[in-house]
């Protein structure tokens, strides 16, 4: 029921309007979940303990090994290390998975 002095046409617009927008909101809310849960995107964290007088070049670790995955996948996962800096800290070789300073 309208609580405003309006027309009866005017009242029933004005639910229809309402229920609409609940519906486009309800379908938004559902399309972000299911975006969420079926994207491909997935990240991972892992710390490495790294010593100042370390080379650069110097192998870190076994980044692919650490996270479990398939060397063989890297290249198509478009495998990479993004860190806080603009400088690139890490470089991942996609052949054998090895993470270098």
């Amino acid at each position: 029921m309208c609580k405003y002095i309006f027309s009866h046409s005017n009242c029933s617009v004005m639910e229809a309007e309402g229920q609409r927008r609940k519906w486009a909101y309800w379908w938004i809310a559902l399309c972000f979940s299911l975006l969420l849960c079926f994207g491909q995107h997935v990240s991972a964290q892992i710390r490495y303990s790294i010593p100042e007088e370390l080379k650069e070049g110097s192998v870190v670790g076994h980044i692919a090994k650490d996270l479990g995955l398939d060397v063989s996948t890297l290249v198509n996962r478009r495998f990479r290390i993004v860190s806080g800096s603009k400088d690139a800290l890490f470089e991942v070789n996609q052949n054998n998975g090895s993470t270098r300073c």
